[in-house]
């Protein structure tokens, strides 16, 4: 090779598409996390000019800017920010009222196409799910699909999506079906065509075997009317098991449920 024009070498990372050779000077080409830090920032400015009116909610208006900072600071951690980046996402898009209306988007495509540019909602809801649902060191060891496959095979397995907690993956075993009948398989050691198979026998599954208690359906409605929809509501050996709830909300978490009726 002639080196004598002192040529730069430019890969691209993980292993994509050739090295490149020229004799052009070097210039820095930003980041996906450059691009969407720079997009991100220059909404929220536009966005918090619009609001000098003084329109929106300020309750509101501050737990958007703490959530949105969170979001921006994680897009900026490449090493260790994924699953804090989409808890905060998740907090952006499913807080009842979302809190993208603090920020004076009217709609929760508007606000990805601002702070997610490049990222399908299919990629988004599903990385949510992973972040709501496990622990960072999980995401890591199993990888975004083979959680989310989890996830949805619990959900078709109860009737019903589950709530904002976390998932204990010990505990879990997969009913896969056989010729020789179904199977019970640790997660760990689950193959993801082995998911599939669990989660597509668990929807097949008639819906009167997954009809929810009476008391389920008092107690998820009395929490929703008081503005909890976010906490999931389920029986469990005769007694009903609430989780994703914040400490600072069992105070009104618990007189919202003495207002149901037996």
């Amino acid at each position: 090779m002639d080196t004598g024009t002192s040529p730069w070498i430019r890969g691209r990372p993980h292993g994509y598409g050739d090295v490149l050779l020229s004799t052009e000077p070097y210039y820095h080409r930003p980041s996906w996390q450059e691009a969407t830090m720079a997009v991100a920032k220059q909404a929220v400015g536009k966005r918090e000019a619009r609001d000098d009116a003084g329109t929106l909610d300020p309750a509101l208006k501050k737990r958007w800017q703490k959530t949105i900072a969170r979001y921006l600071a994680a897009v900026a951690d490449e090493s260790s920010g994924w699953d804090e980046r989409y808890e905060a996402l998740d907090e952006i898009l499913h807080s009842d009222p979302p809190l993208y209306l603090g920020g004076g988007f009217r709609s929760a495509a508007k606000f990805l196409a601002a702070h997610a540019p490049g990222q399908s909602a299919r990629s988004i809801d599903a990385a949510i799910l992973v972040a709501r649902h496990f622990e960072p060191a999980a995401e890591a060891k199993y990888g975004v699909s083979k959680l989310e496959l989890l996830v949805r095979y619990l959900e078709a397995r109860g009737g019903v999506p589950l709530g904002p907690a976390k998932i204990d993956l010990e505990a879990q075993k997969l009913r896969v079906p056989s010729k020789a009948g179904a199977l019970r398989v640790p997660f760990a050691d689950a193959t993801v065509l082995q998911l599939r198979a669990a989660t597509r026998a668990a929807v097949s599954t008639p819906s009167t075997a997954r009809v929810e208690p009476a008391a389920v359906k008092k107690v998820r409605a009395a929490l929703a009317k008081a503005g909890f929809k976010d906490i999931a509501v389920s029986m469990r050996g005769g007694k009903l098991a609430l989780s994703g709830i914040a400490p600072e909300r069992i105070g009104k978490v618990g007189k919202a449920i003495s207002l149901v009726k037996g």
